[in-house]
This record gives C-alpha cells, sequence and structure tokens, in this order.
C-alpha cells in the first residue's frame, strides 16, 4: 500500500514537471519560429515559410550597441543601489528604532507608486540638472524603482546574520572596515547575488524611463525593440525578445558563478 501511494506520488510529480517544462519551452518555440518566418498567420499551425531576415537585420542593425548599453546601465544600476542599500538595510535589519515601520514603507513606496508619474517628475527635474539625454540621467532615474529591492533583500540577509558575528570581530581587535570585508560581506554575499539579480532584470526592462530620460539618445534593448513588438513587424520583435532573454539569463549565469568561484576560493560551506 505505501509502495503504490509513493510511486503515484512520484508520477504525479513527474506529470507536473512535464507540464510546467513544457508551459515553459511552448513560448520560446513560439518566438523562435517567429523570429524565422516570414509571416505567420491563422489558421497555420506553424509557419508555411521561413527566412533569416529578422535575424540579418538584428546583426546587422544597432543590436550590439544597444545589448553593451543596456549591460552599462544594469551595472551601474546595481553597484549604486548596493553602496545605498547597506547602510539603510543594515539599519532596517539589524536595529529597533522609532518609526521603523514607517521608514520601511517610505523605503518601498517606489514599488508601487506608477512609474509614469515618478518618470514625469524626474525628467523635469533631470531637464534643469541636464541629466537628460545621456547615459548617466537614465542610470539615476533607474535607480528608484529598483533601489527598494536591494534594501529589500540585503535587510533580510542583514536579519539572518545577525550581529554576533560581527560582535566576535570586533572583540578579537578587527575594524569596522576589516568587519565588513572579511566577516558580513561573505555571509552577505548570498542576499547581495538576490538583490542584484531582481535589480538587474527589473533595470534592464525600463522602457519608460530610457525612453524619457534618455530622449531617443540612450538606446537599450528595451527602446530598440518595443516598436517592433508593439506591431512593426513580428519576426524583428520575436528575434529581439529572444537576445533580450538570452543577455538576461547569460548575466544571471554569470552572477551565479561569480557567487560559486567566491565560495570555493574562501571555503565557505
Amino acid at each position: 500500500m505505501f509502495i503504490l501511494k509513493r510511486t503515484g506520488i512520484e508520477i504525479s510529480v513527474r506529470i507536473m514537471l512535464i507540464f510546467f517544462a513544457a508551459m515553459g519551452a511552448i513560448p520560446v518555440i513560439v518566438l523562435v519560429l517567429a523570429s524565422i518566418s516570414s509571416g505567420w498567420s491563422w489558421p497555420d499551425v506553424i509557419p508555411q515559410k521561413f527566412s533569416p531576415r529578422a535575424w540579418k537585420y538584428i546583426f546587422s542593425s544597432e543590436s550590439i550597441f544597444a545589448i553593451v548599453t543596456t549591460v552599462k546601465i544594469s551595472a551601474a544600476v546595481i553597484f549604486i543601489d548596493l553602496i545605498l542599500a547597506l547602510p539603510a538595510a543594515n539599519a532596517l535589519g539589524r536595529h529597533r528604532f522609532r518609526f521603523k515601520r514607517v521608514t520601511s514603507a517610505l523605503l518601498m513606496a517606489p514599488i508601487i507608486m506608477p512609474p509614469l508619474a515618478i518618470t514625469m517628475g524626474l525628467h523635469k527635474t533631470f531637464i534643469r540638472m541636464g541629466l537628460t539625454e545621456n547615459i548617466w540621467g537614465v542610470v539615476a532615474a533607474s535607480i528608484f524603482p529598483t533601489l527598494p529591492y536591494m534594501i529589500r533583500a540585503l535587510a533580510v540577509g542583514y536579519e539572518n546574520i545577525g550581529p554576533s558575528w560581527g560582535e566576535q570581530a570586533k572583540m578579537l581587535g578587527a575594524g569596522a572596515f576589516s568587519r565588513f570585508c572579511h566577516v558580513t560581506f561573505p555571509l552577505l554575499l548570498p542576499a547581495i547575488v538576490a538583490g542584484s539579480s531582481i535589480v538587474l532584470l527589473v533595470s534592464m526592462s525600463q522602457y519608460i524611463i530610457v525612453l524619457l530620460i534618455g530622449g531617443g539618445t540612450v538606446k537599450s534593448l528595451t527602446v530598440v525593440m518595443f516598436p517592433y513588438i508593439s506591431g512593426g513587424d513580428a519576426a524583428i520583435g520575436s528575434a529581439y525578445s529572444i537576445i533580450f532573454a538570452a543577455v538576461s539569463l547569460a548575466l544571471l549565469f554569470l552572477m551565479d558563478i561569480f557567487i560559486k568561484r567566491h565560495y570555493e576560493i574562501r571555503k565557505i560551506y
């Protein structure tokens, strides 16, 4: 009876895994077919004609420059978010103070506020500051919707670490900087990678910020691909979507390799 029950559970788990794998694979297959088709209309299940036109156009246009620009923006946003989030997360994760919940809610507010409203306000301010139509203005504007995710991830990391490790290092004579580099940072690294992964995906997905603040001068992948996705050319839009997903996965994969190598070198875990 127990064996039959266990077998039934295993079969159910396998069916669920196959179902979710299919749900993830079907959109990718559709995008690949659409990117190499020369017209795909109802009621055809698969395209009747295939053409590499979309991929030829992408690799002969400004796509490479857009990819490099997107990676630069995301890397800069992650670095600045990390610097700004560390003290805030330390306060929220380790200390008790008055109006802590109010402070936390205010720091998380950009997540629930309409992106267009924030961007329009920033646009007027950045015009006066001369930060429009350049990559640094886009980076500065991208901090607002991404910083709360980094703060939250690091705050959870600080809560899990607790103050005891740092206090022991302090008793042994380690200074504040030494404690952070050799004690806090290695223990906080999983939270940093988690926050950086979310910030990466959010910053790469920004369209309104790059369009308004960049003013058409800064061209990221989202700015280049959106006109085709919204009805310009389905094949080119599908190809751009594949590239966007591939770049995101590649950067996340590099982050995963980095943290594994870090732990192997330091022989942690």
